[in-house]
C-alpha cells in the first residue's frame, strides 16, 4: 500500500529522473546544434583565416618572383648588350678600311708614325678567322703606352702576338715599333654571308 509518503517519494523520484532526461535530451540537442550549426561556422571562420594566410603568402611569393624577373631581365639586357659588342668586335669586313682607319686616328691621338703597315696570312683559330697583320712605327716612350692602350681597348678583336720596341737615338728619346697581330672576324658570321651569296 502506498502510503502518502511512498507516492510523494515515487514522484520526486519521478520528477528527478525526468529532469535528468530532460537535462540529457537538451545536452544532447545542444551538441547536435553545436555539430549542426556552431562548428561549421567556426571551421568556416578558421578555414576562411587560413585561406587569407595562404593568400598573403602568395602575395609576398608574387612580389618576389617580379623582383627576381626585373633581375633577371637586367641581367639579360647585360648579356645581350655584351653580344651585340662582341658581335660588333668579331663582324667580318670585306676590306681591312675601317681597322686601318682607326689605327691611324690612334697612332695620331698617341703621337706614334705609322711607318708601314702590311696584311700577313689569313688564319683559322677555333670558331674564328683571324687576319695577321705587321705595324712598323716610331714615336717616343709616352706615345708607344698609349698606342698600346688604345690597341688594347679597339673595337674590333684583336691580338698583339710579337712586340719588338728597339731605340732609335742613343738617348733613347725616341723608340722603332714592331707589331705583329692577328684581326678576328666571326667564322659563323662568315660562313652565314657566304651562304645568302
Amino acid at each position: 500500500m502506498n502510503t502518502p509518503n511512498t507516492t510523494r517519494q515515487q514522484l520526486k523520484t519521478q520528477s528527478l529522473l525526468c529532469t535528468l532526461l530532460g537535462s540529457c535530451g537538451i545536452g544532447v540537442l545542444l551538441v547536435l546544434c553545436w555539430l549542426g550549426f556552431a562548428n561549421p561556422i567556426l571551421r568556416d571562420q578558421r578555414d576562411a583565416a587560413d585561406q587569407q594566410l595562404v593568400i598573403a603568402q602568395l602575395r609576398n611569393q608574387e612580389r618576389q618572383i617580379e623582383a627576381k624577373l626585373v633581375q633577371a631581365s637586367a641581367e639579360a639586357k647585360y648579356w645581350q648588350e655584351l653580344d651585340e659588342k662582341r658581335c660588333q668586335r668579331s663582324s667580318p669586313q670585306q676590306d681591312d678600311s675601317c681597322f686601318l682607319r682607326w689605327l691611324n686616328q690612334q697612332a695620331a691621338a698617341s703621337g706614334l708614325q705609322v711607318k708601314d703597315f702590311r696584311p700577313l696570312a689569313q688564319q683559322k683559330e677555333g670558331d674564328y678567322t683571324s687576319q695577321g697583320f705587321a705595324i712598323v712605327a716610331q714615336g717616343t716612350y709616352q706615345s708607344v703606352c698609349q698606342f698600346l692602350d688604345a690597341m688594347r681597348n679597339c673595337p674590333k678583336m684583336n691580338r698583339i702576338t710579337n712586340l719588338d720596341m728597339t731605340p732609335k737615338d742613343a738617348g733613347g728619346e725616341s723608340f722603332t715599333l714592331t707589331i705583329q697581330g692577328l684581326l678576328f672576324t666571326d667564322q659563323t658570321t662568315k660562313q652565314f654571308q657566304a651562304q645568302e651569296g
